[in-house]
């Protein structure tokens, strides 16, 4: 993995229904006056030009946090075409357990009419085994590079600082904190958690396994760094 550099500026990764929301909190007081949110809303985010930090002039430790998204056009390369000279951090989860809370989140937000939903969207919900029959990987829309099978672990070593996961999240906060130099938080806080007791089909579970090697080999990679 790579050594933090602090005057080269840190990308956030926040792939949704991964605790970005508490992990959120701990790089506000890790970054206080420099990190910079990237977040699609009702417009796109806005750019932070980052020529400057890598001049004479530079100021030290920004970071740079939000749902980058290549699906969208809100890509780190998009926005960041130096991105090769930048470094990385992000969490990983259990892709089935990610999927199920990305699916109650959903139907959570259609029930109480949080934001406007269309007649597909409410179909893609209307269980939980069409939900996961439908869902297609995520990591590969959310990282810089074309990552595969066969190179996502040489990549990752060569661009991240460190690959935390949910399962382990004290232990990747102190691997982190280690690594950034930050200070571990005593009390870790956790946000936007939401509680579900819904069981796919077992033949389901066995297709969505399949069609989600690359996540799951990931996300295999992020529990091994973080024992």
């Amino acid at each position: 993995m790579l050594i933090y550099t602090p005057n080269i500026p840190l990308i956030s990764i926040h792939i949704p229904k991964t605790a970005g929301t508490s992990f959120k909190k701990i790089l506000e007081n890790w970054y206080p006056s420099q990190l910079y949110n990237h977040y699609s809303h009702r417009s796109k985010p806005k750019k932070v030009r980052l020529r400057a930090y890598f001049s004479k002039n530079y100021r030290k430790n920004i970071c740079i946090n939000g749902h980058f998204n290549n699906n969208k056009g809100i890509g780190i390369k998009d926005y960041y075409p130096e991105w090769e000279e930048l470094q990385y951090i992000c969490f990983v989860r259990n892709p089935l357990s990610q999927a199920i809370s990305n699916y109650n989140y959903i139907k959570k937000r259609i029930e109480t009419n949080i934001r406007a939903s269309n007649t597909q969207e409410k179909k893609l919900v209307s269980s939980i085994d069409y939900y996961l029959n439908n869902y297609q990987e995520v990591l590969k829309n959310y990282l810089p590079f074309a990552i595969n099978l066969n190179n996502y672990k040489q990549l990752i070593e060569k661009h991240f600082v460190h690959l935390g996961c949910v399962e382990k999240f004290p232990q990747s906060i102190h691997y982190l904190g280690k690594k950034l130099n930050k200070p571990i938080p005593e009390n870790l806080p956790t946000s936007n958690a939401l509680s579900y007791d819904i069981s796919p089909s077992p033949e389901v579970i066995a297709a969505f396994k399949e069609k989600m090697t690359l996540d799951y080999a990931i996300w295999e990679l992020a529990m091994q760094l973080n024992d």
